[in-house]
């Protein structure tokens, strides 16, 4: 009997202990920051921390709700006296690792704060097809390159950028249809300090709504005009008779000169292909830009030249008196100024790299062109409409102090054992709504999987613990031992992991094998055979009438014993 009552009270243990695993007390915390720690107790582990905003209670939490609820850094360095110590989420890196991880980490947080305006770029060859992508499909706007100086060679970058849409030397003063013909080239160069400033902080502007002088529909329309008029232009297709054929359509378009806007920006100055072509307003700009651009449809070599006057070198800025062509023609390269000069000798280059003529072209066979099936395939694209030029300005955002109820926490006292760290110890914000959260720290969301909002009643931490202050050592509650074999111990980072699963595999072959002995106890218990006391009087079932009979008659058997039932005493038959 006591065997089976033993047996008994060790399954209800088992089963209360099972209980334990489902029942957690529930009550409401909230708070709106999360701060690190290192605990040297253990290992030397980071602590995400967090206080209470209706108590000052302070509690840890998981690294996934600190970093991915409230915004946390995921990366942390710790200076540990003799050395630094470096955290992803909550696991341990390299140095290396973490240089890499760190810095892609805030050129991450940094593109959220441009909006469209910021170009997120992660290498130099893509930060270069950034740039050319901004450039060839004409993008006006104000934008923002975030890098990592471990993704980026900026040195590299830079001087890409001046090479295609730049000046490699400020004193530089002509330039392909590709560099001067849609935008104006930047003459500035970046500072030394300006530099290092960019590959410090990985961010680089670039302003190019006030160097694109075209917009994309302008450009549309040119190029279809132009390749409808490039057959009436090109003579017997010689070099030369593509150049004059150039040189006579410009001069014969009647343009009006218009210097208006070219001091504000280049778009709304009439300085490009479009003006010249289809507004027939322009500056000798413009006309440059289109006899370029005319050679390069063409397939013959020209420059645009600059007529510089003032050039300062610190500053990028600089002043032409007058800008004109240049054109390559058998080997040699002439002068053209729509106009005035045709083919003459060149002078006046910043350098000596070309092979110039000095002295004027002579030969060649000039030709009338059609301008009368050139003006009727002008008229079918002067009456077309341009689109509005898109601009795109950076949209800062600011992070704001809000609520964030949550469901995974131990108490503390207050984050001890822990020293600064060096890239990220303040208090940071994340935004203002308040998540509702699973028992996993995780938002809850709805169907459109958007996370739902709410001040909620949650529950306690998994482990339902509690903090002794004084050592910042966790207690545990009532179920709680039980319970945390099941939840994992987040006393200090708040995850399971792999610890519970193992915890789960060991708590399950312990409770079977316990089972086991417990059903071969009780199983042998009952099977095995009884052993009888010695009992003088031995109660069997019997007919008492007959028992009396055979008393009477002297014919009684003696194993035989009559008890009274209400005495429970044997009977005297005698």
């Amino acid at each position: 009997m006591k065997i089976k009552i033993r047996a008994t009270i060790l399954i209800a243990i088992l089963i209360i202990s099972g209980c334990c695993l489902f029942i957690k007390k529930s009550y409401s915390y909230t708070c709106n920051s999360v701060y690190t720690g290192l605990d040297t107790t253990n290992g030397n582990n980071i602590v995400f921390y967090c206080d209470d905003v209706n108590t000052g209670d302070t509690y840890t939490l998981s690294a996934k709700t600190a970093i991915e609820t409230f915004g946390e850094n995921p990366y942390h360095q710790f200076n540990i006296g003799n050395g630094n110590i470096y955290f992803y989420y909550d696991s341990k890196i390299s140095e290396s690792a973490f240089n890499s991880g760190y810095y892609s980490y805030l050129a991450d947080e940094r593109a959220k704060n441009y909006g469209d305006a910021a170009i997120r770029v992660k290498s130099t060859q893509q930060f270069e097809s950034a740039i050319d992508d901004l450039y060839k499909n004409l993008k006006f706007g104000d934008f923002y390159f975030e890098f990592s100086p471990y993704e980026v060679d900026f040195d590299t970058v830079y001087n890409y950028y001046l090479s295609k849409y730049g000046v490699l030397n400020v004193y530089q003063n002509y330039y392909s249809y590709s560099v001067k013909g849609e935008q104006e080239p930047n003459r500035r160069r970046l500072s030394s300090d300006e530099m290092s400033n960019i590959k410090s902080t990985g961010e680089w502007e670039l302003l190019t709504a006030n160097a694109l002088r075209i917009s994309p529909s302008e450009r549309s329309i040119v190029e279809s005009y132009v390749n409808e008029i490039i057959p009436y232009i090109q003579g017997d297709g010689s070099d030369f008779q593509k150049i004059y054929g150039a040189y006579t359509l410009i001069s014969s378009l009647g343009t009006v000169y218009d210097s208006s806007g070219i001091y504000s920006d280049f778009l709304s100055s009439s300085t490009s292909t479009y003006d010249t072509f289809i507004s027939k307003k322009t500056v000798c700009i413009g006309v440059s830009i289109s006899f370029s651009y005319l050679m390069d449809k063409m397939g013959i070599e020209s420059y645009i030249v600059d007529n510089l006057t003032v050039t300062n070198a610190s500053s990028g800025d600089y002043s032409s008196s007058h800008t004109y062509n240049i054109v390559k023609l058998d080997g040699k390269f002439y002068t053209i100024d729509i106009g005035s000069r045709f083919l003459t000798g060149v002078s006046g280059l910043y350098d000596s790299s070309l092979n110039t003529s000095s002295s004027s072209y002579s030969g060649g066979n000039r030709f009338n062109l059609d301008m009368g099936a050139i003006n009727s395939i002008y008229n079918k694209y002067a009456s077309k409409s341009t689109s509005n030029v898109n601009y795109v300005e950076p949209t800062t955002t600011e992070s704001t102090t809000s609520n964030h109820s949550f469901s995974d926490g131990v108490i503390v006292t207050s984050p001890t054992n822990s020293t600064e760290s060096t890239t990220n110890v303040s208090k940071k914000t994340s935004k203002s709504v308040v998540v509702v959260t699973n028992e996993a720290g995780e938002a809850v969301t709805n169907e459109s999987g958007e996370a739902i909002t709410s001040e909620v009643i949650i529950e306690e931490d998994e482990n339902g613990n509690t903090t002794n202050s004084s050592n910042n050592k966790t207690t545990k509650k009532p179920c709680s031992i039980i319970s945390s074999l099941f939840t994992g111990d987040n006393s200090t980072d708040g995850e399971g992991g792999n610890k519970t699963v193992v915890n789960i595999i060991l708590f399950s072959i312990a409770a079977l094998l316990l089972a086991t002995l417990i059903y071969s106890i009780v199983k042998r218990n009952i099977n095995s055979p009884k052993k009888d006391k010695k009992q003088k009087n031995k109660t069997y079932d019997v007919d008492i009438q007959t028992s009396i009979d055979n008393h009477i008659n002297h014919n009684h058997d003696p194993k035989y014993i009559i008890i009274n039932s209400e005495t429970n005493k044997p009977v005297n038959l005698k």
